[in-house]
């Protein structure tokens, strides 16, 4: 992990550990950072969800499209996917997402994989 500070939103290339007979994105792949500030600069982990390049894939409510951000292609943010990772396992900031829309999107994503709606 490089001397960045790590922060909510932030984009990142992660080492994903592989979870056999899952179907859990596995290996180096970039990962948004979904964990709040004071967590991030305080705790040993970091909460994450992965992306894909594979934007072709059924579109779920949990599921949401990222484009710029320092990603080399379009992504999709996969929410039903989040997890904790130990903050070791990053390797290389890519970017930030900063468009307001795609934060509610993925705000909006995690409400519905975590069953927050009140």
């Amino acid at each position: 992990m490089t001397n960045h500070s790590i922060k909510k939103m932030d984009i990142w290339v992660a080492e994903l550990p592989t979870i056999p007979d899952s179907h859990v994105q596995h290996g180096r792949r970039p990962v948004v950072i979904v964990s709040n500030d004071a967590a991030n600069l305080h705790s040993p982990v970091i909460t994450v969800v992965p992306l894909t390049s594979k934007t072709k894939r059924g579109q779920l409510p949990t599921h949401v499209l990222l484009r710029g951000h320092g990603l080399r292609c379009a992504s999709v943010a996969c929410c039903e996917q989040v997890m904790t990772l130990d903050k070791y396992r990053l390797c290389q900031r890519m970017g930030e997402v900063t468009d307001w829309f795609e934060k509610i999107a993925l705000q909006h994503a995690l409400t519905v994989q975590l069953d927050l709606a009140i």
